[in-house]
């Protein structure tokens, strides 16, 4: 090696790929990189206004012109669960509505069965909304599926600016219809927004030579969900980033509500998130659609890129977007909600002898009733009983 010239495979006119290693010092050093072959997406919508504020379609435009922020339609996974849940809240569920996790198994004509699991093949027992979004835990979001309605979940979906075309099956609780990074980021921002969407506009207006308006995008939003609905999927979404798979966005130190998303072998990893002032998209994979790689998730493959974007988007103060001086203020709270106490392990009212915190409702559906000794004994028992499960049916999958 050290008799290695770099002229001895290089000439003049090769173009390479390099990295600032270290730009200390009189002579900076750099290090060869190779061109990556996994594509990605990203689009930043400003929620108060529609307007798009950055967008890139792929990573060389020179190479693709293929715009995977407005056309790539890849399968949503996890991040489509906001919906589920968004969906739940308008039929008579609250973020401490508890559901069972447990194993389940769904008829199939093709499969001959569907016993669908959780991405840590757990069974976890009695789960709240909150706790269960937090997670991603597939079988409580299938299960609420089931209770909601997959036809009421179409109906919110469409209404958010998903247009699909949707399954109409429980698997569209997984996320198994398709989206572009474009459409689902504009679904969040219905969230943010207080429950109105706004129409997307990439081009604001366009002037001649001599600065005569030609056309003039204004902002266009109408309602289409209630804002308590989105104010507690929001608050849920909140929880995703403090302590569920989103933990990664916790570093950007603002208000931030998100959602992870990871498609079937790891094929498309997903992020998306906002603060008051800002909503962010990000999707990594494949054009051929292959695997990104194993535990490739939206945690670990997504969300580090729309940390490192929304980190550099938020420093910079624009006129036109005061709310993000708002970003470190919570998402603000409108009419109509309330909050209680509550025994986290049954979702019912705290007493003096349960553990406490607090959670928001609509009002009119907060418990009623409080947390008894033998409620929580029992939804104990069930969690243990089902840790126990999971052992066995992990142990016969390695024999």
């Amino acid at each position: 090696m050290k008799a290695f010239k770099l002229n001895n495979i290089l000439k003049a006119g090769d173009i390479i790929t390099v990295r600032v290693k270290n730009a200390k010092g009189a002579r900076p050093a750099f290090q060869l990189e190779q061109e990556p072959l996994v594509q990605g997406a990203l689009v930043a919508i400003e929620p108060t206004t529609g307007y798009i504020r950055a967008m890139v379609g792929g990573y060389d435009f020179n190479k693709s012109e293929f715009n995977r922020a407005l056309y790539a339609k890849r399968q949503a996974g996890s991040v489509f669960k906001p919906i589920i849940y968004a969906t739940s809240l308008d039929h008579g569920f609250t973020p401490a509505s508890t559901i069972i996790d447990e194993p389940v198994n769904y008829p199939s004509e093709t499969f001959g069965g569907w016993e669908p699991a959780n991405y840590d093949e757990e069974f976890h027992g009695p789960t709240r909304l909150r706790e269960a979004l937090a997670y991603s835990r597939n079988i409580v979001t299938i299960k609420l599926l089931e209770k909601a309605g997959v036809e009421h979940a179409i109906d919110f979906a469409r209404a958010v600016g998903i247009k699909g075309p949707f399954p109409h099956n429980l698997t569209l609780a997984l996320g198994s219809l398709s989206v572009t990074p474009l459409e689902i980021t504009s679904a969040f921002c219905v969230f943010a927004r207080e429950g109105i969407r706004m129409k997307p506009i990439a081009v604001k207006y366009i002037t001649d030579l001599k600065g005569n308006i030609l056309e003039n995008n204004e902002p266009r939003g109408k309602r289409v969900i209630n804002p308590q609905t989105a104010f507690l999927t929001t608050s849920m979404l909140e929880d995703v980033v403090k302590y569920g798979t989103g933990w990664r966005a916790k570093s950007l130190k603002k208000t931030v509500a998100g959602k992870t998303g990871t498609t079937n072998d790891y094929r498309d990893a997903w992020f998306v998130g906002y603060t008051p002032g800002l909503a962010a998209g990000v999707w990594v994979g494949f054009d051929n659609q292959r695997v990104l790689g194993e535990k490739e998730t939206g945690s670990k493959a997504a969300a580090p890129i729309w940390v490192s974007f929304m980190k550099d988007a938020l420093s910079v103060i624009s006129p036109l977007t005061s709310e993000r001086k708002e970003d470190t203020k919570p998402f603000s709270i409108p009419d109509g909600i309330v909050t209680a106490t509550i025994d986290p392990l049954t979702g019912l009212l705290a007493t003096f002898q349960s553990e406490k915190m607090i959670e928001f409702f609509k009002e009119g559906t907060a418990p009623v009733v409080h947390s008894t000794e033998l409620e929580r004994s029992l939804v104990r028992i069930q969690k243990e009983v089902l840790k126990e499960i999971s052992k066995e049916i992990k142990q016969e999958k390695k024999e």
